[in-house]
């Protein structure tokens, strides 16, 4: 599929960085600190730069095929069975992935602002800016990520203030005071928050210079890293861990301490553009979605595949309208568990038969028969 390099370092940045940060920011606080206790953000950190690593050799399969994407080069090295197994795993994994992501923010969006609105209402908007975006091509897709980007550094800035107001001691003692197995658990938990980082492999195709790319995707995933860090340690000093832990939000929970003039509910302001970055990460999957059902089946019009999907998920959004959000995030931390393990067994495997090839004088990049 012969493509036309457009995406700068800069937007790839913005991409990698939109998946992943509009995953956890409201939420995760709370849930890694119910096991984690003060420790909470260092588990976070930590989970973050394994991630960071996992981005890297993510980074170093895609270089071994730079004009074709991770719905074409699974059949070069699995084989054309294998390969096309493998893809519909990922795609039903990118599908999970995108009404998880669409009703998680709908649900939050109802408890928060409006409780008599239905959640599929919502879930729909998510999915119709989705198919928008994704409609854009990677090009527009790409540009939107930077004006997503954009919009998002107002919330890390008002964060600022709360942690300002914050007592230290919340935080003491850093370590030590959590069992490894509560630790592991809650890194268990983590996890979800930093899906999405795969999609570098439908990215990089697309990039303008390919050289430093695994750097720049490095260095959005630790980006991501340190921001959930700062808002967890920042949740933690505002309410400490008892208060915490009855806050389902806390992230917006610490914004409504914010007095401005001109806005009166800053949290809510928060909220709509909060909306931008998980756009960005329902979009990544659907473009995912659509490009494996294209790799599945040769010939397919990529505008038809990418309409008849949301389509699919407009059906399913609605389906599960009466789905509690409870339920709604435990389903995410255990798809955030099988999409880590997915992912580790997966680079792995490619990195070594990508190696096996080469050493072989085997081109990866050319197509499978």
């Amino acid at each position: 599929m012969p493509r036309q390099p457009r995406v700068t370092h800069w937007q790839y940045f913005t991409l990698i960085s939109g998946v992943l940060i509009a995953n956890g920011i409201m939420s995760m606080p709370r849930a890694v600190a119910a096991d984690a206790g003060r420790s909470a953000w260092l588990v976070i950190l930590l989970v973050g730069c394994i991630v960071a690593v996992l981005t890297w050799l993510a980074h170093l399969v895609a270089s071994h095929f730079p004009t074709r994407d991770a719905a074409e080069w699974p059949k070069t090295l699995l084989g054309p069975i294998l390969g096309r197994i493998w893809m519909l795993a990922y795609l039903m994994r990118a599908i999970i992935f995108l009404l998880l992501t669409a009703q998680l923010y709908a649900g939050y969006l109802s408890v928060r602002l409006f409780p008599r609105t239905p959640t599929h209402v919502f879930a729909l908007l998510v999915l119709a800016l989705s198919l928008l975006a994704v409609l854009a091509k990677v090009r527009g897709f790409a540009r939107f990520s930077e004006v997503a980007f954009y919009m998002s550094i107002p919330l890390i800035l008002f964060i600022i203030i709360p942690f300002t107001k914050g007592n230290t001691l919340h935080l003491l003692p850093l370590v030590g005071d959590t069992p490894p197995s509560d630790l592991l658990k809650s890194a268990l938990a983590a996890s979800y928050s930093y899906a999405g980082f795969d999609f570098l492999w439908f990215v990089y195709p697309h990039l303008r210079r390919k050289a430093s790319a695994g750097t720049v995707a490095f260095g959005a995933v630790l980006l991501t890293a340190i921001v959930y860090a700062f808002v967890t340690a920042t949740t933690i000093m505002y309410f400490g861990l008892e208060k915490l832990g009855l806050i389902f939000l806390p992230t917006l929970a610490a914004l409504r301490g914010i007095e401005m003039v001109l806005f009166e509910r800053i949290d809510s302001l928060m909220m709509f553009a909060w909306l931008s970055t998980v756009v960005i990460t329902a979009a990544a999957q659907l473009y995912t979605a659509t490009r494996l059902v294209q790799g599945l089946a040769n010939g397919l019009s990529f505008p038809k595949v990418a309409a008849g999907l949301s389509g699919l998920f407009f059906i399913v959004a609605y389906s599960v309208t009466d789905l509690p959000l409870y339920q709604t995030i435990a389903i995410s931390d255990i798809f955030g568990i099988f999409d880590l393990s997915f992912f580790v067994t997966s680079i792995f495997v490619f990195l070594i038969l990508a190696l096996v090839r080469n050493r072989k004088g085997d081109k990866c990049d050319e197509p499978a028969d």
